[in-house]
């Protein structure tokens, strides 16, 4: 990494809140003392799983109590913390640690050589911010062998944590998560989670509880979810197309803006249904503005009729739209805010009718006896879902939602209305495909980029006169056509790049131009670009701050990450 966190030590490597550091430090033998009073909490479950003398990592060892209690287990033990003060404590309390502890932590733990079979990780995740959360599992994962043990506890409750600073009365940084989100961001990067409890604090304070969860590194993830995805496909009853729909959208946006999702207790996740209509807008547009009618629901007698509920309404919509390629031209209007009165009210009203027979629809009545009953339901505005089974979109979503169009255009085309006219499946499988292709819209970003006098590639950093614009997640492996994932770069070298993925040392080589450009399109088309940028990050913006900036970048990198390890995508070192 080529920059320094705010409120970061002095090496760009660790993230550590100054005001967190400053209270362990001046704390530092009165908590070593409490520490060393408290129950050996986890070397039993290194013992369960680890042969003796294995190397064991503990990250955050603070104190050095669980260290030495892994020592007296019989494992050989590293140690890492970003506080100088707390391992010179450690040392003087336990001699035996002597040599055994470095200066060092999240999210990329500089200085720790070496694989570990096991890696330990208590009360260190709630100091780090989530931009940071990724990439600190990320680098675990790195440094643990294959069907290693990772085990890490972490507070789901804390009293007295301010909401809006996410601080403690005394000052340190303290963010509660639910446990689901952790599992999330662990499960997705190949652990498998085999034991979790809920722990009530080691020091006695009051409402103060702890969850510990221990995983292993596999090679081959679960994959049951699939069960209840393939369940809804072909056993469920269907008598319009609204299960395919609901499918495909949850399919794309987990695959594509993963951060979409909220955590809440209870191992569900939380989709906002404003995200879910847009998404079925795009693809029912080009089957209902089709010159052939094509029967997305129930049976009619006459064309035009109301197969499903919102056909008559996203029909006149569209009629404001004349053009050829009228969906592109609405996202092109609607990017550049120039919708009209007209056409907002006829916008939310198809939105409205939409999210309607979403709720009436497949969130009341996906799922059957062999699924468990329901699979969704509905609240505040949201589509509430299993976290396991938003996971599994994350994993597989983009073989999921190819799959799902599949079936849809075959549904589609097996309606007896559609078998009597003759409408080929191959006909409606082009239509679901458009609304994909038709985003591959790079106007606005172009239009910016001819005012200006100079560019530069954002790539090699070289003053460009003939240039391209490339999207720097390429749109045919992460269909993302944000105007934040579009950059001037040289013919020649975006020539080269094409569908690669840039290496992670290119990308952080090319932050400050990023920033320049994120700086200039939000400059011209500030609400778009918040509007987009706080999507993929599952954020809501309202400033192009540092943190905006550090936040979004550090989504773009875990992205890339995810597609290169997940996908096998070829990386371009530029």
């Amino acid at each position: 990494m080529s920059f320094k966190y705010p409120d970061s030590t002095n090496d760009p490597n660790i993230y550590a809140d100054d005001r967190t550091n400053s209270y362990y430090s001046s704390k530092a033998a009165d908590l070593a003392n409490k520490y060393s009073k408290t129950a050996d909490l986890f070397s039993i479950h290194f013992v369960k799983y680890l042969s003796p003398g294995s190397k064991i990592l503990d990250i955050g060892c603070g104190s050095g109590r669980d260290m030495v209690n892994l020592l007296k287990a019989g494992f050989t033990v590293t140690g890492a913390d970003s506080s100088d003060v707390m391992i010179g404590t450690a040392i003087r309390k336990y001699p035996e640690l002597v040599g055994k502890i470095s200066l060092s932590g999240l999210p990329n733990l500089p200085g720790i050589g070496n694989t570990f079979s096991g890696i330990l990780c208590s009360a260190v995740l709630q100091h780090i911010p989530d931009s940071n959360l990724y990439e600190s599992f990320r680098r675990i994962r790195e440094l643990l062998k294959d069907e290693g043990i990772f085990v890490v506890s972490f507070p789901v409750n804390y009293p007295g944590i301010d909401p809006i600073s996410n601080r403690d009365p005394a000052g340190r940084l303290l963010y509660i998560r639910p446990a689901e989100k952790y599992r999330f961001l662990i499960e997705r990067l190949g652990f498998s989670l085999i034991e979790t409890e809920l722990q009530d604090d080691s020091l006695g304070r009051e409402g103060v509880q702890w969850t510990l969860q221990v995983y292993r590194k596999e090679k081959v993830s679960r994959r049951e979810p699939l069960n209840i995805i393939d369940s809804i496909l072909r056993e469920d009853s269907k008598v319009t197309t609204y299960k395919f729909a609901l499918l495909r959208a949850l399919a794309e946006t987990a695959s594509y803006s993963y951060n979409s999702a909220k955590w809440l207790p209870d191992r569900m996740a939380a989709v906002n249904i404003d995200t879910i209509a847009e998404k079925w807008l795009d693809y029912y547009w080009p089957i209902i503005t089709a010159e052939t009618f094509i029967i997305q629901g129930q049976d009619i007698k006459k064309e035009r009729e109301s197969d499903i509920k919102f056909r008559k309404s996203l029909f006149d919509f569209s009629q404001m739209f004349l053009k050829t390629n009228s969906l592109s031209d609405y996202h092109s209007v609607k990017n550049q805010n120039k919708l009209s009165d007209l056409m907002l009210k006829l916008e939310r009203k198809v939105l409205s009718q939409i999210k309607t027979a979403l709720i009436q629809g497949p969130i009341t009545y996906s799922g059957s006896s062999r699924t468990g009953g329901k699979i969704f339901s509905y609240s505040n505005g949201s589509l509430l879902m299993p976290s396991e089974l938003w996971q599994e979109f994350s994993l597989m979503g983009r073989w999921i939602e190819d799959s799902i169009i599949l079936r849809w255009a075959d549904f589609s085309a097996e309606r007896p209305y559609n078998k009597a006219n003759n409408i080929k499946l191959s006909t409606i499988l082009d239509l679901l495909l458009y609304s994909i292709e038709t985003k591959r819209d790079v106007s606005i970003v172009k239009k910016i980029l001819e005012s200006k006098v100079s560019l530069d590639c954002v790539w090699t950093g070289k003053t460009v006169e003939k240039y391209d614009i490339d999207h720097a997640l390429p749109f045919s492996i992460w269909r993302n056509n944000d105007i934040w994932n579009l950059f001037p770069t040289d013919y020649k070298v975006n020539s080269r790049k094409s569908d690669k993925l840039p290496s992670r040392k290119l990308i952080d080589s090319s932050r400050k131009r990023i920033f320049n450009y994120w700086d200039m399109y939000f400059e011209e088309a500030s609400s778009l670009f918040l509007y987009q940028a706080g999507k993929f990050c599952g954020a809501k913006f309202t400033d192009l701050t540092m943190d905006t900036r550090n936040t979004l970048f550090s989504a773009f990198n875990e992205t890339v990450e995810v597609a290169a390890e997940g996908r096998n995508v070829e990386r371009w070192e530029g």
